[in-house]
């Protein structure tokens, strides 16, 4: 079964300039939705975790679900201020500012072996963030896993843990050519609203402020700030 069939693309959302790569239409798929539960326990498995991870929001759909199948306890990292109880934090960096994650500080405990579970790996920031926080709970990162990777952002590089994933995408969905970590002007035709400069772009012009990398980080990480 192609996966990518049941992932449908949907463009400026949440912001123009944004392809936002939609798995809804995967979780209306009862058989294609079977079927990525099963690649995904096939790969967790292999690291025999004792507690999986996941990242809200969509990341909580896969890690639920294999720890029912799986028979494993879950544990949930959220943006601030959404957890109960005493909760540990952890501030990082984005291009344009800083967020934080939280876990309930009795979430995970000391030396357990956790997998962490997301939908999507874009530019590893949050990924990377959230393998710190349950280090600091004195959890044992031993593995990730997502559904999709976009292999144009490079994001595996950010992150220090194996990573595994279901489908890859090469190049943006967006554009007529092959993404690069080069400039701008390899996205072809397309105008690209850019909310941080306050004004429509076009990425051939857009060449020589930022390479393409730079400002697909930037586009990526507004997504997740406004998810």
């Amino acid at each position: 079964m192609d996966l990518k069939e049941h992932i449908r693309g949907i463009p400026d959302f949440p912001i123009p300039g944004i392809l936002f790569y939609d798995i809804s239409t995967l979780l209306s798929n009862p058989s294609a939705w079977s079927h990525t539960l099963d690649l995904l326990e096939e790969i967790v498995k292999k690291w025999n975790p004792d507690i999986l991870a996941g990242i809200e929001s969509r990341g909580f759909l896969l890690a639920s679900a294999l720890a029912d199948r799986m028979k494993l306890p879950m544990a949930m990292i959220r943006k601030k201020g959404k957890l109960p109880g005493e909760v540990i934090s952890h501030e990082y960096q984005l291009e344009y500012g800083t967020d934080i994650v939280e876990i309930q500080s009795d979430a995970i405990s000391s030396g357990q072996k956790v997998v962490i579970l997301d939908d999507l790996l874009a530019t590893g920031g949050t990924l990377a963030a959230c393998a710190n926080l349950c280090d600091q709970v004195g959890g044992d990162v031993v593995g990730c896993a997502v559904i999709i990777e976009l292999d144009f952002l490079n994001g595996r590089k950010n992150i220090p843990f194996t990573l595994k994933r279901i489908v890859n995408y090469e190049k943006s969905r967006l554009c007529d050519g092959v993404v690069k970590n080069t400039t701008c002007d390899i996205i072809a035709t397309k105008s690209i609203i850019i909310p941080l400069l306050g004004k429509t772009c076009n990425p051939r012009r857009v060449k020589e402020k930022m390479s393409l990398a730079h400002l697909a980080t930037l586009l990526m990480e507004m997504m997740t700030g406004l998810l």
